[in-house]
């Protein structure tokens, strides 16, 4: 069950549960009721508005940053969708973790063109695991605080 606190953030909450802690806007909703397979899914209240969803899954020892991506792109992005191109592969230091950051554009079978965000952690034998999806046209509206959620995330 998750948990709301106020942040120090006047307009945020904080949400803390199996020891970690994530800050959203105020006004996003929270679904931690494990549909898709999610730990929770939060959304801002705008139609087309930004999605992120969290996946926890066990991992061993042959799962890595690098393979978990490339079996994310090709064998999920790729066989699911059309035209899958990579805008950013990298890794990155936060809050005393590494994660990989994928972001992807791809089209739907009806030409839909979205933005695809995943970042995904390896962290003490568990593979934690986030995604937003955004219409390609919206992106640079939701990109700042889709952002500021993420680089929120901290293990407690």
């Amino acid at each position: 069950m998750l948990t709301s606190n106020e942040s120090t953030r006047s307009n945020w909450r904080s949400l803390k549960q199996n020891g970690y802690s994530i800050q959203f806007p105020k006004d996003w909703s929270v679904d931690d009721s494990g549909v898709q397979n999610s730990e929770f899914i939060l959304s801002s209240p705008e139609s087309n508005g930004a999605i992120i969803r969290m996946e926890v899954g066990n991992s061993d020892d042959k799962i890595t940053l690098d393979t978990y991506g490339e079996t994310f792109v090709s064998g999920y992005l790729k066989k699911n969708y059309n035209d899958v191109r990579i805008l950013k592969d990298e890794i990155k230091n936060q809050n005393g973790y590494k994660f990989k950051r994928l972001i992807s554009s791809l089209k739907t079978e009806n030409n839909m063109e979205y933005i695809f965000w995943s970042d995904i952690i390896v962290y003490n034998k568990k593979l934690y695991v986030f995604l937003s999806i955004s219409e390609f046209s919206q992106f640079k509206n939701h990109q700042p605080t889709v952002e500021k959620v993420l680089s929120s995330f901290a293990f407690n």
